[in-house]
């Protein structure tokens, strides 16, 4: 009998090529700036993952018509762990991470933010 994870897994990779129509491919990414007194050095590190999500759905902000917070899906083993990333690029389109709303393990689900204020 298969170990329940592998079963998950696998059945979860089918249904994202099912939905392929609602999937994009994206980079994840997280800049850490430093500095270091001694040199008077700014360090600037880029960390960047590469995974598909599934677009749920987007709602325009009440407050400000600029500004698009959309919900998506991503694999957890595609991105191990979402905290560590605060935006991600889909073409020439920058999102921010905003919130992540559930984690169980296998599908995480979270808003991202497109557009600024005052644009």
């Amino acid at each position: 009998m298969p170990n329940l994870n592998t079963l998950i897994d696998t059945n979860l990779k089918l249904a994202f090529r099912q939905l392929r129509s609602l999937s994009r491919s994206v980079t994840f990414s997280r800049k850490t700036v430093g500095f270091d007194f001694n040199t008077a050095d700014v360090d600037v590190a880029e960390t960047a993952d590469i995974a598909d999500v599934i677009f749920l759905g987007a709602k325009k902000s009440n407050r400000d018509k600029n500004i698009n917070k959309s919900e998506f899906l991503v694999k957890t083993s595609d991105v191990v762990d979402l905290k560590l990333f605060d935006s991600f690029t889909e073409g020439e389109d920058v999102w921010s991470i905003d919130t992540i709303i559930r984690d169980n393990g296998f599908i995480t689900m979270f808003i991202a933010v497109k557009g600024h204020a005052g644009e």
